[in-house]
């Protein structure tokens, strides 16, 4: 996306008073094998968009910043911009630049593969890569009270195109999957 069309976004009307306002996301998930967790960490500008006095458009939001994933075996750090045109939808897209490093722990590392077969993750095998991600997810969410705290109902659809190292498929220990 262009530069001014960020600031287009960012530009457009908002409730009076209403100003753009740092942000920070932050996240840690754990799993079971070799990346073991991941801490996200996003920085980054928002500006509400509608009224929030309109539930339609309560939380409507454009918001521009960076974004690291890091785990013991990657680290994916770029950019980002989020819209939110109403209150139950999300739009998010994100571009980072990705490097994979082995540990000596099967699975952990760059495993290149000419076939989209799971290749052997022998520990010694791994390789370190480097590339770029791009992702586009699309976010419906929807808050539920319950007395006084509320309850998050969030579901996520993300298209993710990802380049990395020289062969056409490799195995990804972020998805347990063998990509092209």
């Amino acid at each position: 996306m262009r530069p001014w069309m960020l600031l287009l976004l960012l530009s457009f009307p908002t409730p009076a008073g209403a100003q753009a306002r740092p942000v920070l996301h932050q996240r840690l998930v754990g799993q079971l094998g070799p990346m073991g967790a991941e801490h996200a960490l996003a920085l980054g500008v928002r500006a509400d968009l509608g009224d929030p006095d309109e539930p339609l458009f309560a939380g409507a939001h454009a918001e521009a910043g960076v974004v690291d994933y890091t785990s013991p075996i990657y680290s994916n750090n770029g950019l980002y911009l989020e819209v939110s045109p109403l209150a139950f939808l999300v739009l998010r897209g994100t571009l980072t630049a990705t490097a994979v490093w082995p540990i000596g722990m099967p699975g952990a590392g760059y495993y290149g593969t000419q076939s989209p077969a799971l290749p052997a993750l022998d520990g010694e095998a791994g390789e370190a890569a480097h590339g770029f991600t791009a992702t586009f997810s699309t976010i419906l969410q929807m808050a539920v009270p319950l007395g006084p705290l509320r309850a998050i109902v969030w579901s996520e659809l993300s298209l993710e195109h990802v380049r990395l190292g020289e062969m056409p498929f490799y195995y990804s220990a972020r998805h347990d999957a063998v990509l092209a």
